[in-house]
């Protein structure tokens, strides 16, 4: 009966409840607070108030325009030094202002809000520099008879008139509520694109999987290709031996390469923060960017010291993670500078030095070389291109946590903002 009940609160016919909770998914959030914006300016006839507020503004600055050509008639008229005194500077700056209190053909809520919200400045300017200079007080001059006891000066009675007809619209927009709602639909715009955001990352991350996924597949033909071609090569017993050596250890250089690359990985959002506090260190922005190579090429392993440098920053709170990231990266680091690291390239050190002494031409002809070779170019395509694939997976997958926390502080501000202003309860839905 749910629908029934909502059909008839559309025709006024039910009254509507506004302590229950109202269900709203993210992808009609906008369109939901637009409905409301649009209730709230037939509710409180504010198109008509823009209208009377825009037509006294026209009228107010045709007022003063008028004004300022009869003064500088006057002035003119009663042979006055006009260049000697300010103001003529005055006259040119108020002529600026009158330029700027334009409006379009058809004026809506958005760009009279943002004319308020310069015209504060613009008055205020122009306000100054009347009461900084003699005109301020000498201005008896350009009064007409009617206006001969005016206490004010006339430029900033009209002014003033100006500014309070400004103060009276934006009170009547605060106090309804329209301000609200216009930041408020700032908000859903902004809580819809993250979630846009979020689907698209999604989306990426799901195609990358795949492809991880059929280069691991392939990865493993080849690696069953390399070992029939080492296999079939020789059938004597110490060849054959060799090759499943060689087999060995290019699995075992895989193997590390792997496990390097998952670990630095790991800590990618706090190598990019670290970047930021140690700019002149060449050597975080190449391991954020290579891992693998730059691990490889840090013969006296000096990335020890920049972990040691970031748990420091960590627990000073200069690198801020969120809490699963700031325990995975305070765990790896332990475990890198503990020896872990060090053993890694050790390995693989003595694993590439003993494949290159297989590698010698004496124990392969021409041809079983290579095809041997060839069998290793596509296993190490293969290899690479997953090694690429888990370090983009764990990139797209650092973005989405980012994007999955801001949706979800948008989203519950927004709540609260609703339940705080309006009195509203609401509930937006994700899933």
């Amino acid at each position: 009966m749910g629908w029934l009940v909502n059909f008839l609160k559309k025709l006024g016919v039910a009254e509507e409840d506004e302590s229950e909770l109202e269900y709203i998914h993210i992808n009609d959030l906008s369109d939901w607070v637009k409905i409301k914006i649009d209730d709230l300016v037939h509710n409180n006839q504010l198109d008509d108030w823009l209208i009377n507020y825009v037509n006294k503004l026209k009228d107010k600055r045709w007022l003063l325009e008028c004004k300022i050509d009869d003064w500088e008639k006057k002035i003119i008229t009663l042979g006055l030094d006009y260049d000697t005194k300010d103001i003529s500077t005055i006259f040119n700056h108020s002529r600026k202002f009158l330029d700027f209190l334009t409006f379009k053909e058809s004026p809506n809520f958005k760009s009279v809000m943002k004319l308020n919200y310069k015209l504060s400045d613009h008055l205020e300017k122009l306000q100054k520099l009347v009461e900084a200079s003699s005109f301020a007080y000498n201005y008896t001059f350009v009064l007409n008879k009617e206006e001969k006891d005016l206490a004010i000066n006339p430029l900033l009675k009209e002014l003033i008139g100006i500014e309070q007809l400004k103060e009276s619209f934006d009170s009547k927009i605060i106090n309804c509520g329209y301000s609200k709602m216009d930041n408020l639909l700032d908000k859903a715009n902004l809580i819809e694109e993250t979630q846009e955001r979020i689907k698209r990352i999604k989306d990426d991350l799901s195609s990358k999987r795949e492809r991880f996924k059929n280069a691991e597949e392939s990865k493993g033909e080849k690696e069953k290709e390399l070992s029939r071609v080492l296999k079939n090569n020789d059938n004597t017993e110490d060849l054959s031996k060799r090759k499943n050596r060689e087999t060995e250890l290019v699995a075992l250089l895989v193997d590390l390469d792997g496990q390097v690359s998952i670990l630095l990985s790991k800590l990618k959002p706090a190598f990019r923060q670290q970047v930021g506090l140690n700019q002149s260190n060449q050597l975080i922005q190449k391991y954020l960017e290579e891992p693998v190579h730059t691990f490889y090429e840090d013969k006296f392993l000096a990335i020890n010291n920049l972990l040691r440098e970031m748990r420091e920053q960590i627990t000073k709170g200069r690198i801020k993670l969120d809490p699963m990231q700031n325990d995975t990266a305070l765990r790896i680091i332990d475990e890198c500078t503990s020896g872990k690291l060090k053993l890694l390239q050790e390995q693989s050190i003595r694993a590439k030095e003993e494949l290159e002494m297989l590698k010698e031409p004496s124990f392969r002809n021409k041809d079983n070389l290579m095809k041997v070779e060839e069998a290793k170019y596509r296993l190490e395509h293969f290899t690479k291109q997953g090694t690429k694939l888990v370090e983009e997976v764990a990139d797209a997958e650092d973005e989405l946590d980012d994007l999955r926390a801001i949706q979800k502080r948008e989203v519950e501000l927004f709540q609260n903002l609703m339940l705080v202003s309006f009195g509203r309860e609401i509930e937006i839905k994700i899933s």
